[in-house]
């Protein structure tokens, strides 16, 4: 369970984050200005207004699986709309829906765990929660080390370094992440 529940944070996250390291991308091969990577942003962030107000209330009355299941399919859905296309409106639209599921799934992620291990208070599913969000952040540097190491020539290539020194460097960050 906890395995799923990390999955689901980091899917959450990578979907967040996705949009700012493609912005060279997105400007040069689809035309987007900076407004349009601002729209993708920021518009991801619209639906939390209304639904940490309306969120809490839809996990009460459906339950933790389902809402849990819902909102990870508002993402998945979302994500599908953003790359659908490569029109800015379109991509906002994705954006808008992952947003609709994000932090309240996040929300009802945390809710599952608390149930799932029977934990009695706020404080041990909290302590839950940062031990998923240690364990994806482990497990996704772990990965991204490996596939380094797995390019490095590729990547010495492309980035003019070593991939003994990139392997470093992802290392030392997903460690200060985790002291953090």
């Amino acid at each position: 369970m906890l395995v799923l529940i990390s999955f689901a944070m980091f899917s959450n996250y990578y979907i967040y984050d996705s949009i700012s390291p493609l912005a060279d991308i997105l400007k040069s091969q689809l035309g987007f200005s900076d407004a349009n990577i601002g729209l993708l942003n920021a518009i991801y962030s619209i639906p939390n207004i209304f639904m940490v107000l309306i969120g809490g209330v839809i996990i009460d009355r459906i339950g933790t699986k389902r809402s849990t299941l819902l909102f990870a399919l508002l993402c998945l859905a979302g994500a599908g709309i953003t790359v659908a296309t490569g029109t800015p409106e379109v991509m906002a639209a994705g954006r808008l829906v992952v947003g609709l599921g994000a932090f309240v799934g996040l929300s009802a992620a945390a809710a599952a765990s608390r149930k799932y291990f029977d934990l009695r208070s706020d404080q041990e599913a909290l302590a839950s929660y940062i031990a998923a969000c240690i364990q994806i952040l482990i497990a996704s540097g772990l990965i991204v080390v490996g596939v380094a190491w797995l390019l490095q020539d590729r990547l010495s290539d492309w980035l003019g370094l070593e991939g003994a020194w990139i392997a470093c460097a992802i290392l030392l960050s997903a460690g200060n992440c985790v002291i953090n």
